[in-house]
C-alpha cells in the first residue's frame, strides 16, 4: 500500500447520503453527486403509475 501511495495517488473517499448501494456506487462509478445522477435507490416509482422502474445509470 506505502509503495501505491508514493507511486500512485491516493485519496480519501466519502461516501454519499443516503449511504446505500445504488446511490453511493452510481457516484463512484459517474463521479457526480447523487442530485447530478439522480440514482437514490434500487428502484424508482413512475411519477404516474407509481409502478416501480429499476433505476439505472
Amino acid at each position: 500500500f506505502e509503495r501505491l501511495a508514493r507511486m500512485g495517488c491516493y485519496k480519501r473517499l466519502r461516501t454519499t447520503f443516503p449511504s446505500i448501494s445504488p446511490v453511493a456506487w452510481s457516484s463512484f462509478s459517474t463521479g457526480t453527486h447523487p442530485a447530478k445522477h439522480n440514482i437514490y435507490d434500487f428502484l424508482d416509482r413512475d411519477r404516474r403509475t407509481y409502478l416501480p422502474m429499476l433505476s439505472s445509470t
